[in-house]
């Protein structure tokens, strides 16, 4: 018998959720006290710039500031990340961007699609982005959005949130670090092999995230001055480092939408 705490965690799951940060933020301050007050057994802060005020993490325990000295990026973040899961032996971690809100009983929603799809190896929210259309829900705000009883099948999600059995990092391996900064394209080609070897990629309609997409855009002016550059350089390197590991047709063996990665 499962029996399920109030957020809908189970007694002996155990939770890693990776946080790679670059620019503090209003949302990711909310985000760590919500997480902090969540079942999730521990929270790993990349602070990639070394700016992460540590007050505001001074009274979460479930909160690690991890500081390396360097920028880690998105991609080397999550796979140090993965690693601490595995050598902690948790049973997921749940990769997340810092400039998110989520939905009330946000993991008892994904925890159930792992228990109710078949053979789940990546599980998503949906969530007010465009790129997997399948888990778009632009319309939705916190006040009128509700949870659906419902799991959808999908070939590939963006990394703005993935939550991942541990065991199935054992089999998969990480991220791929050929993929160059910004790491456009990692997730994806995480997606499909995890599909190789016979998992499944869902989004769970029973969760929702909201992505603050400014402060994507505020990171990225750091780099490239502005928004539109940041958008032009992400797309650049993937379909350049997708096109150097599955060949010019990387769209469809990889089962991508024909706009993905192009400008609009």
């Amino acid at each position: 018998m499962r029996v399920f705490l109030g957020t809908g965690l189970k007694m002996n799951d155990k939770i890693l959720v990776v946080i790679p940060s670059f620019l503090p933020n209003l949302w990711c301050f909310e985000l760590l006290n919500w997480l902090q007050r969540s079942n999730v057994h521990h929270v790993a802060l990349f602070d990639n710039s070394g700016s992460f005020p540590e007050s505001k993490i001074q009274n979460l325990s479930k909160v690690e500031l991890i500081r390396s000295g360097c920028n880690l990026n998105w991609l080397a973040s999550n796979n140090l990340g993965a690693m601490m899961a595995l050598e902690g032996n948790y049973d997921y971690v749940c990769f997340m961007n810092d400039d998110v809100l989520l939905s009330g009983n946000f993991f008892k929603g994904i925890l159930r699609t792992f228990e109710a799809a078949n053979k789940p190896g990546v599980v998503v929210p949906r969530y007010n982005g465009s790129f997997c259309k399948a888990a778009s829900h632009r319309k939705a705000t916190p006040k009128n959005w509700k949870p659906q009883d419902e799991d959808i099948e999908v070939n590939y999600t963006d990394g703005t949130c993935m939550t991942v059995p541990v065991e199935v990092i054992e089999e998969v391996g990480f991220f791929d670090p050929s993929f160059r900064f910004p790491n456009w394209g990692a997730d994806v080609d995480f997606c499909y092999r995890v599909r190789q070897k016979g998992y499944k990629c869902y989004v769970s309609c029973r969760s929702m995230l909201w992505h603050n997409h400014k402060r994507g855009g505020t990171s990225a002016s750091v780099y490239y001055g502005n928004v539109i550059k940041w958008l032009k350089t992400g797309n650049d390197q993937a379909r350049a480092d997708l096109t150097n590991k599955y060949g010019k047709n990387f769209k469809s063996v990889l089962s991508l939408d024909d706009n993905a990665y192009n400008m609009k």
